[in-house]
């Protein structure tokens, strides 16, 4: 098997992880594509999975550096909107907790 068929499949165990709503393991599959192919297409999107996994299990933290090192790593993404997006969604979630903290 090569590395593109091998990071395609962990890639692909990743997405069936995410469907079962199991997103921290996701996010380790999503890891594990993007080392296995590192600066490919199938790398960038792993990167943004991952960030995408984190922001989804509120670990906000994790999820805003893994997509800001996905906007330094692949500035030519055409995903790039949506990590800026979850960065600042991110962000934002940060604030909500605090406010109901407050409260």
């Amino acid at each position: 098997m090569s590395n593109k068929e091998k990071a395609i499949e962990v890639y692909k165990q990743g997405i069936e992880a995410l469907e079962k709503s199991d997103f921290f393991y996701a996010s380790k599959k999503f890891s594990e594509a993007e080392i296995l192919l590192p600066q490919s297409e199938w790398a960038a999107k792993s990167a943004l999975m991952t960030g995408y996994c984190f922001y989804s299990i509120n670990f906000y933290t994790e999820a805003i550096s893994n997509l800001e090192r996905f906007t330094r790593t692949y500035p030519a993404s055409k995903n790039l909107d949506y990590a800026h997006y979850l960065i600042a969604m991110s962000y934002y979630e940060q604030i909500l907790s605090e406010e109901k903290d407050i409260q």
